[in-house]
């Protein structure tokens, strides 16, 4: 029992890290090692540990405070396997890996060994101290983005829109590309201030940005909140089935038109795809659009989502009209 606890441990602790380094480098591979190693660590490590701790007491008792033991433990380790995976059900799961170490295992570790004498129980002190480093790594891991992260993702936000603008240029079209395009383009401004607004900042007059919209200046580039208030909740405006509409009306319009070149009907195919099927094969298979799109993600984000897609409309547009 010892030495499959030892080498559950090591493999598991071995190939999550490399998961976490093939992740960081966006090699391949790397999802099917991180969940490999959770639940190597979760499924086998953790319940023979544990097994194997309360085997080797004197008196078999505490049976009740192990499996908590392995109850909170295990949700911390999931939170955290869904939080890097961006998988569905995150929020979730962080906020009890948050909450249980401190509201369920505490008070039954206190509990069951409030006969015992000062210096206590060391495996289960260990424990204490993984779960509460757990819970401190899982508040900055749902509330914390990298400043280099949102930095970048701002610079992007700000290319885009110059790249939509000289996209844009002097030439005007009245055909029904333009209009789509249009539309779909002004729509997005919309959504870009409907967002501003839900996290707070005042930089649109209207539906539209103004000289003010300054993406580095706003305080909550990390707020998810806002972002799932506009595109996700039903007390919203469902940001994301209107957005889907209107990116698939502009696809069509485009793809219908008899005269658009192969390769760029394939590139508008890519470029506006809002179709269940993850093209990169980062999300699960059958993952929705709007999934993959606005779930648990940041204002610095959204913005530079939003700025891509217009800087892709004018693009099109202006290779439709020349």
């Amino acid at each position: 029992m010892k030495k499959s606890v030892y080498i559950s441990g090591i493999i598991s602790i071995i190939t999550m890290m490399l998961g976490c380094m093939f992740k960081v480098m966006h090699w391949p591979g790397a999802s099917i090692l991180l969940v490999s190693s959770v639940f190597l660590f979760s499924f086998i490590f953790l319940p023979l540990g544990l097994k194997n701790n309360y085997d080797l007491m004197p008196f078999k008792k505490y049976k009740t405070l192990h499996i908590i033991s392995f109850i909170v433990f295990f949700i911390c380790i999931m939170g955290v396997l869904f939080k890097v995976m961006h998988w569905p059900g995150a929020s979730v799961f962080l906020l009890l890996g948050i909450l249980l170490p401190f509201v369920l295992f505490f008070p039954a570790y206190l509990y069951y060994t409030r006969d015992e004498e000062k210096a206590g129980n060391k495996n289960f002190l260990g424990i204490v101290l993984g779960l509460t480093f757990l819970a401190v790594f899982s508040v900055f891991l749902a509330l914390t983005v990298s400043k280099q992260v949102v930095s970048s993702a701002v610079s992007s936000v700000n290319l885009y829109d110059n790249e939509a603008n000289y996209y844009h240029s002097n030439k005007e079209s009245k055909n029904q590309i333009s209009q789509s395009a249009n539309d779909l383009y002004n729509y997005v401004n919309d959504l870009k201030c409907q967002l501003l607004s839900a996290a707070g900042e005042n930089m649109c007059n209207g539906n539209t940005p103004n000289a003010n919209y300054k993406p580095e200046e706003i305080a909550g580039l990390d707020n998810r909140e806002a972002v799932r208030f506009v595109f996700l909740s039903d007390e919203g405006p469902k940001g994301s089935s209107h957005l889907k509409e209107k990116i698939d009306t502009f696809r069509n319009v485009v793809l219908s038109d008899k005269n658009i070149p192969p390769e760029l009907s394939e590139l508008v195919s890519q470029l506006f795809y809002t179709g269940d099927k993850d093209i990169y094969g980062v999300f699960a298979e059958g993952s929705a659009w709007e999934q993959r799109e606005f779930n648990n993600y940041s204002v610095a984000f959204m913005l530079d989502f939003l700025a891509r897609i217009q800087s892709n409309v004018r693009l099109i547009e202006g290779e439709m009209i020349n």
